[in-house]
């Protein structure tokens, strides 16, 4: 399971400092050992394995983009096309300010510039990055049913406001459904098939919804809204 703020309290996070030049990584590492465990990768290819050897306790990469064997772009792509690793924030290291929107585009979320003669910049920016991602994470965590991957209930009625805000042209249906007898469901083929049951049921609400505004939730056991 993924780290969150409170797990982490008591210890030091990890980071990943990718660059082909020795110096930059020596330096950076200098720099970040203050507040952080730092890992070092000379490349693309090296740190895509430290990445996935590391995937549960890596807080932030920061990344060069200019490197052999594998470049900088070729990992922002594989970060972001795998959603086991897109959890991870990527602060790019750079001196091409042509490169930020490029790297923007490709999932980063900070950028560092070259040289790195600003410590506590550097190590403001780090934790500002890794701060806003591991609250991502937890509201993420939050929002869906972690059964069938719905929102729950405070997220629905929070999202239903926003529609009815930024849509106020907009006429919605408000449905309220549950099953009848799925007490029964379950004392007769047991609990894991009723959760099958209502995973299926909440994959055919969001096939009804996709490509709509609408959105659905998972309330109580056997109970749905949809907007």
């Amino acid at each position: 399971m993924y780290g969150t703020q409170t797990e982490h309290m008591n210890m030091r996070r990890h980071v990943l400092v990718v660059d082909d030049e020795f110096v930059n990584r020596q330096l950076l590492g200098y720099i970040l050992s203050r507040d952080y465990e730092v890992m070092q990768a000379e490349n693309g290819r090296v740190a895509l394995e430290l990445i996935q050897a590391n995937l549960g306790m890596l807080s932030a990469v920061l990344l060069d983009l200019h490197m052999p064997e594998v470049d900088g772009y070729t990992v922002l792509k594989t970060i972001q096309g795998d959603e086991s690793l897109k959890r991870i924030p990527v602060i790019v290291l750079t001196s091409d300010k042509s490169a930020e929107v490029e790297s923007l585009k490709l999932g980063a979320v900070d950028f560092i510039p070259k040289p790195y003669d600003m410590p506590d910049v550097i190590l403001a920016r780090v934790q500002r990055t890794i701060d806003l991602s591991e609250g991502e994470f937890i509201i993420r965590t939050m929002e869906r049913d972690e059964l069938t991957g719905l929102y729950t209930e405070q997220f629905f009625y929070e999202y239903a406001r926003q529609i009815d805000k930024y849509h106020p042209d907009t006429e919605m249906d408000a449905v309220v459904f549950d099953i009848n007898h799925f007490k029964l469901v379950n004392e007769l083929y047991g609990r894991d098939f009723g959760d099958q049951v209502l995973q299926n049921i909440a994959g055919g609400i969001m096939d009804f919804i996709n490509g709509t505004i609408g959105i659905a939730c998972h309330y109580e056991q056997d109970r749905f809204f949809l907007y």
